[in-house]
């Protein structure tokens, strides 16, 4: 008798018990999308196919702003987690994407141009071609 009434007022309190819940703004870029980003090689077109539409945009000087902001939180009784993702992407006056980045921590500073980027960079030294063999004037 005493198992019954137990069981039955189990079956009371345990079906009001809470549950766990998740709340979500915004869909997370995949990993593997954010690492096939390649600076002044990416598009903001392409980049804006394979992320989504942004959630926020603006300028910065004479670049154009995308950026990507994502929450997820799961909470059940006594606990809570949350993820976060923000990515921000300046777009040039090419259309190129100049700067790119992920999680950021402080205030990020704007990036070059890419016709600037490629100017500060090194030049690649090209393999000499081979000269061409001496014939010798007696030999022709």
């Amino acid at each position: 008798m005493v198992i019954g009434l137990l069981a039955a007022a189990c079956t009371v309190a345990c079906a009001s018990k809470p549950q766990q819940q998740a709340v979500m703004m915004n869909s997370f870029v995949a990993d593997d999308k954010i690492a096939s980003v390649r600076i002044c090689q990416t598009t903001g077109q392409a980049l804006v196919k394979s992320f989504g539409a942004p959630s926020g945009q603006g300028r910065d000087g004479d670049m154009g702003v995308l950026n990507w902001s994502s929450v997820a939180m799961i909470t059940s009784p006594g606990q809570a987690t949350m993820g976060t993702q923000m990515i921000m992407a300046w777009i040039d006056g090419d259309g190129l994407v100049a700067g790119f980045i992920v999680n950021t921590v402080g205030i990020p500073q704007k990036p070059a141009p890419c016709r600037e980027q490629a100017s500060d960079k090194p030049a690649e030294k090209k393999p000499a071609a081979p000269e061409p063999a001496r014939i010798k004037p007696s030999e022709a």
